[in-house]
């Protein structure tokens, strides 16, 4: 299980060796700021050229822009009211038993993303709507926790991960001396500057993707 301290050092190098991203910050606050569907396809649009840009490569941007736009738009306006109540929710925050009873809308929106965007668009899509609940994942993060690429298998990642953030905030608040762990959450996810999912997904993403070991 990971601690909170890998997860400081995987902040620091991803700032450090690759940057902030533009793309990103931009696109959680947009999509976080609006309730408009409309708004969150334009968001996603950019975001999905910077960060997916393998899944459309030899696509001209028009091609790209117009296969998100006339797939991914009208899908957004059906879901809207379940994407803002997933919103509201923490993934480390909820029990097993309320993931489990969530497991057939998670698996059935994945799914249903995934055939437009893909495998990895769909996880990408997900966590720009609602980044305290879904997380980012890609072929290499998904191979080291032994998932499927569907949404059973984003479920089951899920699941995996609410395990990881929690033990996290749990060696924060140890150390720290934070009984509350919505307090000790709330302190630690505030000197990231980046919502918890994200980080840890940084994490994921120097250890399993980049073979980074720190």
């Amino acid at each position: 299980m990971v601690d909170y301290r890998a997860l400081q050092k995987a902040r620091s190098i991803m700032k450090t060796q690759f940057g902030e991203s533009c793309t990103y910050d931009w696109g959680v606050e947009l999509t976080v700021r609006y309730e408009d569907p409309l708004v969150w396809c334009y968001a996603i649009i950019v975001f999905l050229a910077d960060w997916n840009w393998m899944y459309y490569k030899g696509k001209s941007s028009s091609e790209v822009v117009l296969s998100i736009m006339e797939g991914l738009c009208p899908l957004l306006k059906e879901v809207k009211d379940i994407i803002l109540k997933f919103r509201m929710l923490k993934l480390d925050e909820i029990q097993y038993s309320e993931l489990e009873d969530l497991k057939p809308i998670i698996v059935g929106l994945f799914n249903r993303m995934a055939k437009i965007v893909g495998f990895t668009g769909a996880s990408k899509v997900l966590h720009l709507l609602a980044p305290s609940f879904f997380m980012m994942w890609d072929d290499k993060i998904r191979e080291h926790y032994g998932v499927g690429a569907d949404g059973d298998g984003y479920y089951e990642f899920l699941r995996k991960m609410r395990d990881e953030v929690r033990e996290a905030i749990k060696s924060y608040s140890r150390e720290r001396g934070i009984a509350d762990y919505s307090k000790a959450r709330e302190e630690l996810e505030k000197n990231f500057s980046k919502p918890l999912l994200k980080v840890m997904d940084e994490y994921n993403y120097l250890t399993f993707t980049k073979k980074i070991k720190f």
